[in-house]
């Protein structure tokens, strides 16, 4: 609070432009903002993923919500269940991602420009990209 006590709010009081005025107090704010509420960097995987059939989603959902019980409810039938659960979505995910680029490469034998693209969006989602 100190820090706002110190920007000298009367300059923007004098003035005429409303829009100057406006990004002058908002250029101000931002400033003693940024000190106490810095901005984070978040990675974001890409969104792409054609092996994430609706079943899979399924699966994902079914295993995040006995994740949910099993912290409520600490029993150790709904952990094994989870677990089970976890490494059945993990394996299915790995069998269809197999499958899928198994297929899309054997579609594109011969074509060198669909197999680099192939290979690129391979290695594009095992990246992460940075975002504010």
């Amino acid at each position: 609070m100190n820090d706002m006590v110190l920007v000298p709010w009367d300059i923007i009081e004098q003035i005429d432009n409303p829009v100057r005025a406006w990004e002058m107090w908002t250029q101000s704010f931002l400033v003693v903002a940024n000190l106490h509420a810095p901005v984070k960097n978040r990675r974001v995987r890409n969104s792409k993923a054609p092996w994430l059939t609706p079943e899979i989603k399924r699966l994902m959902w079914e295993r995040d919500r006995i994740k949910q019980v099993t912290i409520i409810i600490t029993d150790q039938f709904k952990l094994a269940e989870y677990r089970q659960l976890k490494n059945g979505v993990n394996h299915s995910i790995k069998a269809f991602k197999k499958s899928y680029f198994h297929s899309y490469f054997e579609d594109d034998i011969g074509k060198a420009k669909a197999t680099w693209n192939g290979i690129i969006q391979y290695y594009r989602d095992r990246k992460t990209s940075h975002i504010n």
